[in-house]
This record gives C-alpha cells, sequence and structure tokens, in this order.
C-alpha cells in the first residue's frame, strides 16, 4: 500500500471532452505522481453507468463505484454529488500518509507531486500550484500531443490565481475534523470553498505553491458555470451554504463539526435571522443631458455571495473590494462585464471607477 492516494471524481455523462480528459487524468497521474496509487470513484445513476470506464480497460487505478440512489438513500435526483463520491473515496481507504484530490479535468504535472508530497501533512490544506491555465480546446489538444503548451501567441483561455479546487492535499486526520466534504452540496459549485473554509475556521494553515510556474492545466471541456447556471437555484443554494460556513457563529460551527447540525439546518437558521441572502441597494444619481431631469441608476447587490455591509457610503471601490475578497480578480472582470457594462447610461465617474478596476483585474488574472 502507498503513503499516498490521488483520488479523482468522476460522473459519466457520455461527455466525450470529460472523458478524453478523464483518460488523461489517468495517465499523468501515473506518470508523473509514481509514488501515488490513484482512485477514480465513479457515480453511479442506474442502469448503464460506469460501463463506459469498465470498458477502456485502464491499468494502474482503482475503480470505486458509488450507487447515488443507495447513497440518497431514495432515487438519484439526476445531479453530480462530488462531496458524496469524494468522502467514500477516504473512508474506504484509511490511512495513507496524504490524500490528493485531483479533478478529472486536471494535468497532472511532476510540479504538483514534489510540492504536495514535500508541503502535506498534519494542519495544513494544500494546494500544491500556483497559477491555474483554463486551456482552450486547441492548446488542450496541443497540450496532450506534445505534453508542453504550444508556444506563439494564441488564445489559450484565463490564467486564475489563488484558484480553489483542481487540485488539493490533507491528511486523513484533518479530513475527519472537518467532517470530509459536506454532502449537502450538488452539482457545481463553491464545494471546495466550503471544504477551505473550515480548514481556515480551525486555524489551520492554507499553502499554495509560491512558485507560480508550477501550473495546473486545466482541460478543455463545455462550460457548466455559465451566467445561466450562475443565476440558477442549485448554485445560488450552494453559494448559500458557503456563505453559511463563513459566517455561522463558533458555538454553531462547533456543534456542525461534532455533527449535532446540518450545513442546510443551519442556513435556514441564518436565514431566517437575516444573516443570508441579503439585498442591498445602491441608487448612483445621473442627470439625463436630453431631458435635463435628474434619475437614479439601482444596482441590487447580493451579500450572500458579496460580503458588503449596508452601513457606510456606497462606492465602487467597496464592491469590488467585497468581490475580490470572495472570487479574486476574475470576479471583477465578470462583474465588470455582466453587471456594470451592461447599463446604458452610466455616469462617467462611476465608469471611470469600474474601467479601473477591470483593468488592473484583467492585467493580474493574463487573460488574453
Amino acid at each position: 500500500m502507498k503513503d499516498f492516494l490521488v483520488i479523482t471524481a468522476f460522473r459519466d455523462t457520455g461527455d466525450p471532452y470529460r472523458r478524453r480528459n478523464l483518460a488523461t487524468c489517468i495517465g499523468s497521474v501515473a506518470k508523473n505522481f509514481p509514488e501515488a496509487e490513484h482512485v477514480i470513484v465513479e457515480q453511479l445513476d442506474g442502469p448503464g453507468s460506469g460501463k463506459w470506464f469498465d470498458s477502456q480497460g485502464f491499468t494502474g487505478v482503482t475503480h470505486d463505484k458509488v450507487d447515488m440512489a443507495i447513497a440518497l438513500g431514495g432515487t438519484a435526483d439526476g445531479l453530480f454529488h462530488k462531496p458524496v463520491l469524494l468522502n467514500a473515496a477516504v473512508k474506504t481507504h484509511p490511512d495513507r500518509r496524504l490524500y490528493v484530490m485531483v479533478d478529472a479535468d486536471l494535468y497532472f504535472t511532476r510540479d504538483l507531486a514534489e510540492y504536495a508530497m514535500s508541503e502535506g501533512g498534519e494542519g495544513k490544506l494544500v494546494f500544491p500550484y500556483g497559477d491555474a491555465l483554463y486551456l482552450d480546446e486547441l492548446d488542450t489538444r496541443r497540450y496532450i500531443e506534445y505534453g508542453t503548451i504550444w508556444p506563439g501567441e494564441k488564445d489559450h483561455g484565463v490564467t486564475i490565481r489563488r484558484q480553489t479546487g483542481l487540485a488539493v492535499a490533507f491528511t486523513y486526520g484533518d479530513f475527519g475534523q472537518v467532517r470530509g466534504f459536506d454532502e449537502d452540496f450538488a452539482a457545481w459549485g463553491a464545494e471546495d470553498d466550503a471544504f477551505m473554509y473550515k480548514f481556515v475556521r480551525l486555524g489551520k494553515r492554507v499553502l499554495r505553491n509560491p512558485d507560480r510556474s508550477a501550473v495546473a492545466y486545466h482541460m478543455f471541456h463545455p462550460k457548466v458555470n455559465t451566467p445561466r447556471y450562475v443565476g440558477e437555484a442549485t448554485y445560488r443554494r450552494n453559494r448559500v451554504l458557503c456563505a453559511c460556513i463563513r459566517r455561522m457563529s463558533d458555538v454553531d460551527f462547533a456543534g456542525y463539526l461534532a455533527g449535532k447540525s446540518t450545513l442546510d439546518s443551519l442556513a435556514r437558521k441564518y436565514r431566517e435571522m437575516g444573516r443570508l441572502e441579503i439585498s442591498l441597494d445602491w441608487a448612483v444619481a445621473r442627470k439625463d443631458p436630453a431631458a435635463g431631469i435628474p434619475e437614479d441608476i439601482v444596482f441590487h447587490m447580493d451579500t450572500t455571495i458579496y460580503d458588503i455591509d449596508r452601513g457606510g457610503e456606497m462606492s465602487i471601490d467597496r464592491i469590488m473590494e467585497a468581490v475580490v475578497k470572495e472570487d479574486g480578480m476574475e470576479g471583477v472582470v465578470w462583474f465588470a462585464e455582466h453587471v456594470f457594462f451592461k447599463v446604458a447610461g452610466l455616469p462617467a465617474g462611476v465608469r471611470a471607477d469600474v474601467e479601473r478596476w477591470y483593468g488592473r483585474a484583467k492585467a493580474a488574472c493574463s487573460i488574453s
């Protein structure tokens, strides 16, 4: 039995991109992290699930299966349940020196393996990469074929700093203390953030590889986190749950870790207390030059996602600082493009402030 265990959660929907990415991920772990055993834990949603994986003849990996209908105590709900899969894999393979969760769309490099092995240990949550590079489809195929980024100018996607997810290392003891990944999360979004916030609240260290050239290469697949999905109930519920972990009292947090309450029940409690899903309106005065009549633009801010106090003078700086705190500079880019720049007649002073933040954010994210 090896000291290191890599765990990859997978659900086969027939998507050829995700199938290709998983096969590449398996090969990259085998090549660049030979010290580790690799477990693919697959979600089974009904008859026929798991057949594609079995037909591929993958070698050097352990194939665990989780029947979601059984795991949920009823019928499968059609959603991806990554926390359920990861928790099952850790509990099925206990007593390893270190566990490394690796997403099925990640090309795992030797740099990541070496940092995880050297820095992983009790009291630490380790993100073993520097920047995260989200490749487009052309560069994904080039990287898979040649093992290096294609030289020359091109649109290779987005470089994100301080990414949460993709790959993270932890010990069995710490995993137990934070009660693993919370299974109230479903589908895509915020489960990795919530796992990290539990480490933070317990005073454990969160380490990121200081070498930004130790890149996490995310292979292309059609996006899930589209603006439409971000506005849907499932994603919003995940963000509410994550916000609840950050905002619940120390007493409630201790009870939650002790299994005395669920995250979903605490989210309901804090919603009733007015600590979640708070709506904040910000009116920006402007004048219509043609009519000469002062009018207001009203922005609706959701403080479930962005922690903005109700008191004090509202400004673009306050809003953007809150966005950076939660979603980093890449959040500023999204917020500017999908909120502020879509408002007709934005006052010149407000637009100038937004463009200042937008320019800084694009430079910081290396968005091409």
